[in-house]
């Protein structure tokens, strides 16, 4: 939805300015023949008249209850902007909420409540009796199979390049490589473009001798291609990974079921029709611990859960609209596996950080919900007291493509769930000793203190908080703890059999992932 028209007007010449630049004031003020043909009503209530007030302001047009404020203008950088001005007005929204209901009467009302928890009523036997292999008991010998040809799905994210960098260090098969056509740029060249980025030319050498771009459409049946085109791709591979998701915690419920179910779907129909194994790399976010999440509705809860290759619905809370495409989209699979129709593994990944070589990260860093809190937090300057014994997970991303490809070459046909992600927690107190000692100065501070600096910065609409506006609670404080504890003990010890251990998320690491953010102007030097 970003910069994205409402509408498209013509005019006669471009208005310059005195130095010779574009007036861009009077293009921003220029309203001439603009529709104006809604219909306008008045605020029912207080809440819906503060939302028109403060969406006439962020927009500069007029505003209705009746308006869908996305179709006026607004995008994910205003979204941001209307829930720091509702903290302002003592509303404490769902971020989320703004995406899901963007006509402002629907959002007035559907937000005036506190949420049913979701509940999965589905009878879950069929599928708890096939995780119950998952224990360490049930280890076995595996043969390595360093020769496959995969088709890869989702290989222009941050995940699927460093999956085809793995494969071709540690494989001697083809992948193949689905990429869509997207505006006006061709899907080879959108390829080339993203592997340039994380590898330079280093993997040029192997375009059209073991890297093939395929150009399809994964959320089209048979990818778009046709019928003698999917028979060959049919031939040519033996696996399916499947890196594509939308992976935003916010946004339109029916986007997320279109691209994390729906693709799902016709993924596991092409691994069925034609006896391919799939691997499906989901999210530990299936656990409903959204400390990662749209975490405005924080409620702490003397509930204790825990969640474990073993598990899927443990009684979480799936209302988060992303969180329940990625579980829906995990029981579809489970339930083929449990049926015997599907030959799949569930890849559940952490929190997908920089390289562990050299730091690099992700093309769109600002679209990273956890690199956002941490450079709010960065730059503030400032920590509460009470979040130094929280702990943050770094799951480097080319570690992870390697646990990834070395799961997809030793084979147990019993194991479907693997936990992938780095076990070597840093606690948020080792955290800003290490940025202290990088020149980073971060200071502790008692929470009252930290509450009341958000409460100026809010007052401001400065915008500095935007890395974790969605995390406040009513009081402006923050938390980032769950009640449910996600474990990996018989993950690691399939890839101890494996000769893998994870890497120590140290001082070293560190360094390269801060390092890297300043060096893309990310975070703001001094």
């Amino acid at each position: 939805m970003y910069m994205i028209p409402r509408y498209i007007t013509q005019i006669d010449t471009m208005p310059i300015t005195s130095n010779g630049k574009i007036d861009r004031s009077f293009l921003e003020n220029y309203k001439e023949n603009m529709p104006e043909n809604k219909t306008t009503v008045a605020p029912q209530n207080k809440k819906e008249k503060i939302c028109c007030e403060i969406w006439a302001d962020l927009l500069k047009v007029p505003v209705s209850p009746l308006d869908d404020v996305f179709e006026l203008g607004a995008d994910s950088l205003l979204a941001i902007k209307f829930k720091t001005q509702m903290l302002t007005n003592k509303l404490n929204i769902a971020y989320s909420d703004i995406f899901k209901y963007p006509v402002i009467r629907d959002f007035c009302i559907k937000t005036s409540f506190e949420k049913d928890k979701y509940v999965d009523n589905y009878n879950h036997t069929r599928i708890n009796q096939l995780l119950e292999k998952n224990v360490i008991k049930n280890l076995q010998p595996t043969k390595k199979n360093s020769h496959n040809n995969i088709l890869l799905l989702g290989s222009n994210g941050f995940v699927g390049m460093h999956i085809i960098d793995s494969f071709i260090k540690n494989d001697t098969g083809n992948i193949y490589c689905m990429v869509r056509d997207k505006n006006k740029d061709f899907a080879n060249q959108r390829f080339l473009d993203t592997l340039h980025f994380y590898f330079n030319d280093t993997l040029d050498q192997y375009l059209n001798k073991r890297i093939f771009v395929l150009k399809g459409n994964i959320l089209e049946e048979n990818f778009a291609l046709s019928k003698s085109e999917i028979t060959k791709l049919s031939k040519q591979i033996d696996i399916v990974i499947n890196a594509a998701a939308l992976v935003k915690h916010y946004g339109s419920e029916t986007l997320f079921n279109e691209i994390n179910i729906g693709s799902t779907k016709l993924a596991t129909h092409f691994c069925k029709t034609f006896k391919k194994r799939f691997i499906h790399i989901s999210s530990l976010s299936v656990s409903g611990n959204d400390v990662l999440a749209d975490n405005t509705s924080y409620q702490p809860t003397d509930e204790e859960m825990s969640f474990f290759e073993t598990s899927l619905y443990i009684g979480q809370d799936l209302s988060n609209d992303y969180i329940r495409s990625k579980y829906e989209a995990e029981k579809l699979i489970l339930e083929d596996v449990s049926e015997g129709t599907l030959d799949a593994q569930i890849l559940r990944l952490g929190n997908i950080t920089s390289r562990f070589s050299d730091g690099k990260f992700q093309i769109n860093p600002d679209e990273n919900a956890f690199v956002n809190k941490l450079k709010t937090l960065i730059e503030l300057k400032y920590i509460p007291k009470t979040l130094l014994s929280s702990y943050m997970e770094f799951t480097p991303v080319d570690i992870c493509a390697h646990v990834i490809i070395l799961i997809m070459q030793n084979y147990i046909k019993d194991f479907s769930v693997f936990h992938v992600y780095d076990n070597n927690h840093v606690y948020v107190e080792d955290f800003i000793k290490m940025l202290n000692k990088f020149g980073t100065n971060c200071s502790i501070i008692d929470e009252n203190e930290f509450a009341n600096l958000l409460r100026e910065k809010i007052s401001s609409n400065s915008g500095e908080l935007d890395g974790i506006i969605n995390d406040l609670t009513e009081d402006n404080k923050l938390y980032y703890n769950s009640n449910i504890h996600i474990y990996s003990e018989f993950s690691r010890a399939v890839l101890y059999r494996l000769g893998f251990i994870w890497p120590q998320i140290d001082e070293t690491y560190m360094k390269k992932y801060i390092n890297y953010l300043y060096s893309i102007k990310f975070l703001k030097g001094e």
